[in-house]
């Protein structure tokens, strides 16, 4: 993890800070910071919106958890925070679009933001 004064060197000068509970977080373009409030650190970073980067050469926003199966391999939903993990890659979660409609399939359903804590 990094501390929070060696992150906002790295920083562009357009952010927006948003205060919660235990965390605050920085936003900017396509990703989002979580920094600890008491520890001063850096503990999570998504990405979404137009964000271009791929995990492992293969999945990416808009992918689908039928797309991780095939090419990275099994997934989880994680019952206590409702986003997808894998076992092999811990570290890594994604939240799908819900779009509400009640044909959902969570399969198929894209990849709307992905995490590394």
């Amino acid at each position: 993890s990094m501390d929070f004064e060696n992150l906002k060197k790295l920083l562009p000068k357009k952010i927006e800070i948003k205060e919660l509970e235990d965390f605050f977080t920085i936003s900017f373009e396509s990703i989002k910071f979580w920094v600890d409030k008491k520890k001063k650190q850096l503990n999570q970073i998504t990405i979404f919106n137009h964000f271009n980067g791929e995990f492992l050469g293969k999945i990416s926003l808009g992918s689908t958890l039928s797309d991780i199966k095939l090419y990275i391999g099994e997934w989880y939903e994680d019952e206590t925070s409702e986003n997808y993990m894998l076992k092999e890659y811990p570290g890594i979660c994604f939240e799908l679009l819900d779009n509400y409609d009640d044909i959902w399939d969570e399969n198929n359903a894209p990849i709307e933001y992905i995490s590394i804590f």
